[in-house]
């Protein structure tokens, strides 16, 4: 409505004002959106000019049993709050820790903890949905298990360290050679680093190798579980990540 000196009026300009805004943020929202697809298409892109069809497959294959794995747990946990009637968010994040293991385990108890301290707020089950695929969805797994791997420094044995390095490995895919023996060595402890560099070490194998005669290590390495056996009730499995 405007006024009668032909000027807007002041609650018409608010309103005006408030459509641009509005108009500005669809617009920034979609820029975002394609800024994403954008990032995600050169990726494809540079895996396609690294890798063989064969390997991509494989990376497709790995990716996709992977998210069904996180997708199949909370489905089951789904069901059985349905089916047991529990409705509430807090009831619902006091059952679900009780069916999580090894990694996962440990993730959700340290996000209890940022919550208690105020770092983070899991308090409905949806955001504990949204969080859990955020932490183990492949691409944040491999982002996750690189930042691990930068921070890695042996603490205890070498058969632990070696362990624990093997284990990350298991989840960055495009590391190059230089760069493992590299990342390798870095988290060892001095005695044992200065060994493998005087020995001129350049192959993960050779290092790993060598390391065994340097302190009792078995080579039996663990294997990621995500399913157990089925159990015997109707209660959905426990889900993990080791």
């Amino acid at each position: 409505m405007r006024s009668l000196i032909g000027y807007p009026t002041y609650e018409g300009l608010t309103i005006e004002l408030e459509s641009v805004r509005l108009s500005l943020e669809l617009r920034n929202k979609c820029i975002k959106v394609l800024e994403e697809k954008i990032e995600h298409l050169l990726a494809v892109v540079a895996k396609l000019s690294s890798g063989t069809i064969d390997d991509i497959k494989d990376d497709v294959k790995e990716t996709v049993s992977m998210i069904q794995e996180v997708d199949n747990f909370l489905f089951d946990m789904e069901l059985y709050f349905n089916a047991t009637k529990n409705d509430s968010d807090e009831g619902r994040l006091k059952i679900v820790s009780m069916y999580l293991t090894n990694n996962a385990k440990l993730w959700c108890c340290t996000k209890v903890e940022e919550t208690i301290s105020g770092q983070c707020f899991i308090n409905s089950w949806d955001n504990f949905k949204k969080e859990l695929k955020t932490q183990f969805y492949p691409e944040n797994v491999a982002y996750n298990a690189r930042c691990k791997l930068a921070d890695q420094q042996q603490t205890s044995s070498i058969c632990d360290y070696v362990r624990d390095f093997s284990t990350l490995m298991l989840d960055i895919k495009d590391i190059s050679e230089i760069d493992m023996v590299f990342n390798f060595l870095k988290g060892l402890k001095p005695w044992a680093k200065y060994e493998l560099m005087r020995l001129n070490v350049k192959e993960i194998s050779v290092a790993l190798s060598t390391i065994k005669s340097l302190d009792d290590y078995s080579n039996s390495a663990p294997k990621r579980k995500f399913n157990p056996p089925q159990g015997s009730d109707n209660r959905p499995n426990k889900w993990g990540k080791t």
